[in-house]
């Protein structure tokens, strides 16, 4: 075991280092969050698989409770809170930076790369324009060939990107992190889509319907796609009128289901809080998985669609089929029919809480450090863990 990390490189948010890294340092690394050791190890034999180890070091922060694995020589390290996922990637991403790294490459567990040669040209991509570059993500089972990216997805970030655009922002929470920080270095014009490999990575959560089964999870990750598209709000319009919608989207199928918790959460989302949803009890939907194979792209328009197709069609037949799933209503239709129906009316008053929210957002920024980068890293994380211990910004947001 090296000792030459020091022991307050974990900064505020994590806690326990061991370096267990071997031979001569290399010039990239890998930075993965932890969360379930089974992904973990799938993780390793992939990795192995590619020999990707003797390309790029690693960095592993993991969740609390958790234990070190020793599959792949690496920089270990525990959450000093649970961080969440967009607070674990800036943890991460910082740790990977004081290092002094010249790549830091950024990729879930569950994401896999398609072949060597994919991540060799993407490093050299990286290396050679010094702009992010990212692969083209699809899932083993999706025959929809979308072209569609993020960034937590095997993205390579040069070391001056986190001096200049920045790194994932802390404040989200859950979620929304991984598509403001995109949406950042598009307005910038720093990012490249390599298009000649995929990197493999499974669907969740991506309907309403999903989203309310997984309540207690996607919740926050709804309330942290909100802050996101706040956030965006501060360089570009579209951020802000992309909330608005969003905002009005969820309010409506919170009305339709009657379902306060995925309400509060929308309301909430403006002030930046860090809660967990209540009443975890509620069952509006079933979803079970019908096929091995299905079709859906989370980038095509056609998807404004499927929302009202689907309330219709859980009307009529009580079940709606997408992707390789099917979604069943559990809740009586008649009192779908009377919250459809309320919904409607509650529109123009959803449209104003929403706009009231956007007014209200201005407060709660300024007591943030946004764009996160290299310079002012230490005083986001400062600003952070008050967050996390008070579950709200502080009166000055500098912890």
């Amino acid at each position: 075991m090296k000792a030459d990390i020091a022991a307050n490189m974990g900064g505020l948010l994590l806690e326990n280092i061991v370096d267990m890294r071997e031979g001569p340092r290399k010039k990239a690394v890998v930075f993965s969050p932890v969360g379930d050791m089974a992904q973990m190890e799938e993780f390793c034999r992939h990795v192995k698989s590619l020999k990707i180890h003797d390309a790029a070091d690693f960095v592993f922060v993991y969740r609390q409770g958790l234990k070190y694995s020793s599959l792949l020589p690496a920089v270990h390290a525990a959450e000093r809170y649970p961080l969440g996922t967009a607070g674990c990637f800036f943890a991460g991403e910082k740790l990977a930076y004081s290092l002094g790294y010249e790549v830091i490459i950024v990729a879930d567990l569950d994401a896999h790369l398609d072949s060597r040669r994919t991540f060799d040209e993407m490093l050299e991509m990286c290396r050679k324009g010094g702009k992010v570059v990212s692969p083209v993500s699809t899932s083993q089972e999706n025959s929809e060939k979308y072209v569609a990216y993020n960034f937590n997805q095997w993205s390579f970030f040069p070391r001056e990107a986190y001096d200049t655009i920045g790194m994932s922002t802390p404040y989200f929470w859950r979620g929304g992190d991984d598509y403001e920080m995109i949406c950042r270095y598009r307005h910038h014009g720093e990012n490249v889509v390599y298009t000649k490999g995929n990197v493999f990575h499974p669907m969740v959560g991506y309907t309403v319907f999903h989203k309310m089964v997984q309540r207690k999870k996607q919740y926050t990750y709804i309330a942290g796609l909100l802050k996101s598209l706040l956030f965006i709000g501060t360089y570009s319009r579209v951020g802000s009128a992309k909330y608005l919608l969003w905002h009005v989207y969820y309010s409506f199928a919170a009305d339709v289901f009657s379902d306060p918790d995925l309400g509060d959460a929308v309301n909430g989302a403006h002030t930046l809080s860090v809660e967990e949803p209540e009443g975890n009890d509620m069952k509006i939907f079933e979803v079970k998985k019908v096929r091995e194979r299905g079709r859906y792209s989370n980038v095509s328009p056609m998807r404004a669609f499927l929302f009202p197709a689907a309330l219709v069609h859980l009307l009529l037949f009580g079940h709606y089929d997408i992707y390789t799933d099917r979604v069943y209503l559990k809740m009586p239709k008649w009192k779908m029919l009377l919250g459809l129906g309320a919904a409607v009316l509650l529109l123009p008053i959803r449209a104003a809480q929403a706009l009231a929210c956007l007014s209200q957002f201005g407060r709660y920024f300024g007591k943030v450090v946004f764009p996160v980068t290299s310079a002012n890293m230490d005083k986001a994380e400062g600003i952070y863990r008050t967050l996390l211990v008070e579950h709200r910004l502080g009166k000055e947001g500098d912890g």
